[in-house]
């Protein structure tokens, strides 16, 4: 079995050199999944991940063993990322890619703030638009609404989206410390949010909210009808 030698960082920062034995695509692609899962992993991702510890592989293999992952429940895939399918997830080990936040989810929680008690999916997608300019991805608003959630800012019920009391404390810190801009009050409740000390912590992401991509696309498409 070949060997690859690969380079970690240990916690002084300094770099170490290890062996690992080659794996077979399959499982070098699960790995890449698993190793993502508290972020979703992207085609590129899985590419660097499991090119240095399998050897052959291109965009045809790499396709192949995500569809027999598929085909045997062990991921699925999300908009345009990969994850582990929940079974596979409440079992899945080892290291993982911790999590992070991204620019558009500060936005989608200043959304639910601003959508009162009833905010459903399409009125969520229509309060950010009114904040951002923008129609959000079903990628941003998938992983923003399950890492606002793992964070304890946002919580669901039926199909309802709410601000917790964190939330509407930092909102209102922001509010009092920022100028009357709407623009200005995000920027402030974003340093808020990650702010190391106050803020928000965001460990790792269970995608408890399962939003498809048709109800995404129908929520979508209600909001756009409404301009009409």
């Amino acid at each position: 079995m070949l060997a690859t030698q690969l380079y970690r960082y240990t916690t002084t920062g300094d770099r170490e050199l290890t062996t690992t034995s080659h794996q077979s695509i399959t499982d070098a692609v699960s790995d890449a999944v698993s190793y993502y899962r508290y972020r979703g992993a992207s085609l590129s991702s899985i590419d660097s991940y499991a090119g240095v510890r399998c050897s052959g592989l291109n965009a045809e293999k790499r396709n192949e063993a995500l569809s027999h992952l598929h085909n045997s429940g062990v991921a699925e895939k999300r908009g345009t990322l990969w994850f582990l399918q929940p079974e596979s997830f409440k079992v899945a080990r080892g290291s993982a890619y911790s999590p992070d936040f991204q620019d558009m989810d500060f936005a989608i929680a200043f959304a639910v703030l601003g959508s009162g008690d009833d905010c459903d999916l399409r009125k969520l997608i229509g309060t950010f638009d009114f904040v951002v300019r923008t129609l959000p991805s079903f990628d941003e608003l998938y992983g923003g609404i399950n890492r606002l959630v793992a964070a304890r800012l946002v919580k669901t019920k039926r199909h309802y989206f709410h601000a917790t009391e964190l939330a509407s404390h930092l909102f209102l810190t922001a509010k009092q410390t920022a100028k009357n801009s709407m623009y200005d009050q995000l920027h402030a409740f974003t340093r808020l949010v990650l702010c190391p000390c106050c803020g928000a912590k965001l460990k790792r992401v269970t995608w408890r909210v399962q939003i498809t991509e048709e109800k995404f696309s129908n929520a979508l498409h209600d909001y756009r009808a409404s301009w009409k």
